[in-house]
Order: C-alpha cells, then sequence, then structure tokens
C-alpha cells in the first residue's frame, strides 16, 4: 500500500517530461540558401524552428540542418542525447549557424526533393522534414549569366547540355543561350520535380511540410504539397527595411506555434504546457533545453524582458544630402571668389605688361624709340638693368609653360601606360557586376595591368562594383576606380584599388599573362 502511494505521488511530475522517446528517424531542416532572400531569411527562420523544437521537445532525434541552392549541403548534425541535464551551448550554435554564407546564385528544389526522397536508402529513417523557402523554382539566372553547374553534368539533362556546347563552340551570346535553352532546361527540371514528388508521396506524406515566406501566392507550392500529400504553411514575411518588428514577430510565433502542433501529432508527444514560451525568436539563455518545471513553479517564473538597445552613434549627413538651396549659396561663393583670383591675375599681368599701341599704328615706332632712348639716356646700367629683368621674366615664363608642357606629357605617359600591354578578352568570359543592373549589353574588349576596356549603348553612370569570371565565379571586388568615357559607347576602367588588394591584384596579372591560354578558356569549366 506504501509503495502504491509513492508511485501516485511521483506519478504527476513524470507525466509532464518533455523528454518521452519519439518515433525513431531523423529532424531534417532545409533551408534556401541563395542569395535572393529578403531580410528574414530562410536560415533564420530555420534556426528559430531549430532551437524551438530543441526548447520543446530536447534532442531525442537526431536533427540535420542543411542548405540547398544548387545541390545540398549538411552543415550540422545534432546527435540525440538521454538525459535532460545534457546542454548544448546556444550561443556557440547561433554563431556556427551566423557562419553559413547564403552564396547560393539559383534555386534548384529538385536536388532537396531528391535528397529526402533517397533518404532512406542513404541516411536512415526520416522522422520530420521541413522545406523553408521564399523564392521561385530557378534554375538559370540570366542576370549572372548562370546555369547551375550540377545541371550541366547530369545525364538527365544530356541532349540540352549538347546544345547549349554546340552553341558555345558556334559562338552563341549568354543571352542567346538562354533565349533559346532556358524553356528547355525549365520544362525538364519540373517533369523530374514531379516525378520525385510521386514518389516522396509513398515514403514520407504528412511527415514533409513546405513552409513558404514569400509574400505571394506560389501556385507551384500548392500544386507540389498536392502531389507529394505533404503539409503546406504559407507565412508571408515582409522584405522591406521598415517593416513592423511587432508584426512580424506575431507572424512567426504563429507559424512556429502551428509548426510545434503539427510536430507533436507525428512524434505522438504532447505539448508541455508552457510551449509557447518555449518559441525561440531572440532569447537569451545559455541552454537549448530545461528540465520542465513543477506546477509550484510555474508561478515563479518571470519573463524575461528585451534589452534596451544601446544608443547607435547618427553620422553627420553627407554634402551632397545638403539642400538643393545651400548648395546654390556654396556654389556661388566658389564662383565669386574664383572672379576675383582671375581679376587680380589679369592686372597684375597687364601692370607688368608693356603698354605700346597696337602694331600697325605709325605710333608704335615712335614709342618704342621714346621709351629705349629714355632708358638709354639715364645710364648704361640702368639700360643693363632693364634688359636683365626683361630677359629673367621672359627666361621665367618660359621655363613656367616647358614645365606646364613636361607635366602634361607625364600625365599622358601615365595614362597611357595603365592602359598599354592589353590583351583581348575572349566573349561571355567576363562581366561587370553593377547596381543597378545595364540592360544594354555589355561586351568587355580587352584588359591591362590597370585598366579594362568595355563598350556599352546605355551605361547611364551605374556604379560598378566588382568584376566576374562567368567560368568559375570568381570575383575582383573593387574598392575604387575611375570611368572615362571615350565615346557614346566607349569606356575605360581604370583599376585603382581592390578591396582584397594583393590577392586580386596578384591574380589580376596572372589573368593578364594567361588570357590567351587554356587557363582563360571560353567553356564553363565544371567544378572539381
Amino acid at each position: 500500500m506504501r509503495r502504491i502511494w509513492l508511485l501516485l505521488l511521483l506519478f504527476p511530475l513524470c507525466s509532464q517530461s518533455s523528454s518521452v522517446p519519439m518515433i525513431g528517424g531523423d529532424v531534417v531542416i532545409l533551408f534556401d540558401q541563395s542569395q535572393s532572400m529578403g531580410r528574414y531569411n530562410a536560415k533564420l527562420v530555420a534556426e528559430q524552428l531549430l532551437l524551438t523544437l530543441i526548447n520543446t521537445f530536447g534532442v531525442n532525434n537526431p536533427i540535420i540542418f542543411a542548405g540547398f541552392a544548387e545541390k545540398v549541403e549538411v552543415h550540422l548534425r545534432i546527435e540525440r542525447y538521454d538525459t535532460p541535464q545534457t546542454a548544448i551551448d546556444r550561443e556557440q550554435l547561433r554563431q556556427q549557424i551566423k557562419a553559413i554564407p547564403l552564396r547560393g546564385k539559383v534555386t534548384d528544389f529538385e536536388p532537396a526533393l531528391r535528397y529526402l526522397e533517397r533518404y532512406d536508402e542513404q541516411q536512415g529513417a526520416l522522422a520530420l522534414a521541413v522545406i523553408i523557402t521564399d523564392g521561385q523554382p530557378d534554375i538559370w539566372d540570366r542576370k549572372l549569366r548562370y546555369l547551375n553547374p550540377e545541371i550541366r553534368h547530369d545525364p538527365r539533362y544530356a541532349q540540352l547540355n549538347q546544345r547549349q556546347e554546340k552553341m558555345v563552340e558556334a559562338g552563341a551570346t549568354a543571352d542567346a543561350r538562354y533565349d533559346a535553352l532556358n524553356h528547355g532546361y525549365e520544362e525538364k527540371n519540373n517533369e523530374i520535380i514531379e516525378q520525385t514528388l510521386t514518389q516522396l508521396a509513398s515514403k514520407t506524406g504528412e511527415r514533409l511540410i513546405l513552409l513558404n515566406l514569400g509574400s505571394g501566392a506560389e501556385n507551384f507550392m500548392r500544386q507540389w504539397h498536392e502531389r507529394a500529400a505533404a503539409t503546406l504553411i504559407e507565412t508571408p514575411l515582409p522584405v522591406a527595411a521598415d517593416a513592423n518588428q511587432a508584426a512580424t514577430d506575431t507572424l512567426l510565433r504563429q507559424t512556429l506555434q502551428q509548426l510545434l502542433e503539427i510536430s507533436s501529432r507525428l512524434f505522438a508527444v504532447p505539448l508541455p504546457g508552457d510551449a509557447g514560451q518555449r518559441i525561440d525568436l531572440a532569447s537569451d539563455s545559455d541552454l537549448f533545453w530545461t528540465p520542465p518545471q513543477r506546477d509550484s513553479e510555474k508561478e515563479q517564473v518571470v519573463t524575461p524582458q528585451p534589452p534596451t538597445p544601446p544608443a547607435m552613434f547618427v553620422p553627420p549627413p553627407p554634402w551632397y544630402t545638403i539642400p538643393l538651396l545651400q548648395q546654390q549659396l556654396l556654389l556661388s561663393w566658389v564662383l565669386l571668389l574664383y572672379l576675383i583670383l582671375r581679376i587680380r591675375q589679369r592686372r597684375d599681368f597687364a601692370r607688368r605688361a608693356l603698354t605700346f599701341p597696337p602694331l600697325d599704328d605709325p605710333l608704335y615706332v615712335d614709342a618704342v624709340q621714346r621709351r629705349l632712348f629714355a632708358i638709354s639716356t639715364t645710364s648704361p646700367e640702368s639700360a643693363n638693368r632693364y634688359l636683365d629683368e626683361q630677359i629673367r621674366e621672359a627666361s621665367s615664363s618660359g621655363n613656367k609653360t616647358r614645365l606646364r608642357l613636361l607635366e602634361l606629357e607625364k600625365l599622358k605617359y601615365r595614362f597611357d601606360r595603365r592602359i598599354s600591354l592589353r590583351a583581348k578578352i575572349p566573349p561571355d568570359t567576363m562581366a561587370l557586376i553593377c547596381t543597378p543592373e545595364v540592360t544594354s549589353p555589355l561586351t568587355i574588349i580587352d584588359i591591362s595591368l590597370q585598366a579594362l576596356h568595355f563598350h556599352c549603348a546605355e551605361f547611364n553612370n551605374a556604379k560598378i562594383s566588382g568584376i566576374q569570371l562567368l567560368s568559375s565565379g570568381e570575383t575582383f571586388a573593387i574598392a575604387t576606380y575611375h570611368l572615362r568615357k571615350r565615346s557614346e559607347i566607349d569606356y575605360i576602367l581604370l583599376l585603382e584599388r581592390f578591396v582584397n588588394e594583393t590577392e586580386h591584384r596578384m591574380r589580376w596579372i596572372e589573368l593578364l599573362t594567361r588570357v590567351e591560354s587554356q587557363t582563360f578558356p571560353t567553356k564553363e569549366v565544371p567544378p572539381q
């Protein structure tokens, strides 16, 4: 009887624990890691989902944190643990997730779906899978002239890849290849995705959750979740910089609450009473998961208030933000000062110059004779001093003119030297990264040690931020440059300094010396 009474006292404490073993299998969180993500990107939402799941259910199943763009990259794998006392350093994991770059140039969903479809064959059982994205399917970016390199070596696209190689050999431009082949690539990609979704329906079903963060109604996501028998959650997050943070947090909290309810049903584990407090948007705790509290302790819980953000230093506005009236007044003072200096210069020159009548005036000769006679009648020393002074002034003026001509020649020599030793660039191998994007075709003609020569019909003073090699994706970030316009379509870009000056300058010299060799091919080189 005493043992039965003791078991009845301990039963409520045991029933509240969230460390009940869940169904077997891994939890996979896949987020879109392409560069097109907005302010609230998929990686941030995936991080919040990861922390919320661990806060709520512990780590009873291995958790895989992966991203997808051109292919799937597994960034973190958190193994399961059995004891609630096991702790994970929250700040360390946040830093690891923060270091994951959003470097994808396209958004190809097929590798992510194929990864999940083959998961049971290559990895093991799958308990829950969440795909987080806000973008459209995109395997060929026309702006970057970038086709997913994984597709270029996929035998399922062999016919399209052969057509593209023939167009490259024929000298077709990147835009021409895109216009001719992009529709075929998209149809083939959609066909493969449809086949993969059909196979996913029998393997994952409702264990697959599609979380769409896009602001518009994505019809393809609705068709996909029906084909794969998956669960679709639409959470349109704002991308504007001045978005209402409180409203966004409320929307994210509702979404995470919905994901917790679905996960609880799939794991066959009831949600704890304080599940709403375990949703992690910006928590400062050092542990991901803490043992559940007893009913007597819940009243003592004090919800932490977010810290007051420190006052930020606001720099003074730059000169070009000064109101127009002040700019006009400043310009007027500068012009007035310039006119005063020019008038004084002309007066000094007129005072030092000899005032003779015009050359065709008969009085000219008489004036000269009287001037020289007055000088000669004073004394020989005065005449000599006068002549010496005139000679010195003439010599000084000649020296100044000669030095100015030499300086102009020096500047011309420096400019010619910067654009000398030029090497022709093969077509469709190099591009300029401009802001805003240049709509007119931009063709790079040749490069030199410190300059780049290109043609563009409508450049419109766009800001140049870098130079990209289309074959390898390598980018030279430009810190400072000077642009000279030769004609309506002809431009010279003087490369004054790169962001990584030493490394990029040495690499630039290497490209200049090997532009005609096989190390700078016209075809795109497959990744190693």
